[in-house]
């Protein structure tokens, strides 16, 4: 009677994300100011102001996060909806240089930053 205790199925898929979100995270850290002064010719002033608003945002939001999966949408569409509009923000960003994904990838990591379990 030694039986084993497996981890729920779910596990995987929030593994997946939290590496996904950190390696979208850190490389959005270490690339966006490259980006925002040689794509989007921003002067250094302006990019350091808007990465710093990014890297903040992204620790801060995770509040409003919180409330919308406690209260709104529920832990797992929270999660999906993290996801897709992390994707949707890296993909719109990297594909034009419209101003307006990086808002959009903020809101999906704050999204992602939730720890499902």
């Amino acid at each position: 009677m030694n039986k084993q205790a497996s981890q729920p199925h779910a596990i995987y898929y929030v593994v997946a994300l939290q590496i996904w979100e950190y390696f979208s995270f850190y490389g959005m850290r270490a690339l966006l100011i490259l980006y925002l002064t040689n794509q989007l010719k921003y002067d250094d002033n302006h990019a350091y102001a808007l990465f710093s608003a990014y890297c903040s945002l992204v620790y801060v939001t995770p509040i409003l996060g919180g409330y919308l999966a406690d209260k709104v949408l529920g832990n797992r569409m929270a999660v999906m909806l993290g996801a897709f509009l992390m994707a949707v923000g890296h993909l719109v960003l990297g594909a034009s240089e419209n101003r307006s994904s990086l808002p959009l990838s903020v809101a999906g990591d704050h999204c992602l930053r939730l720890r499902p379990v």
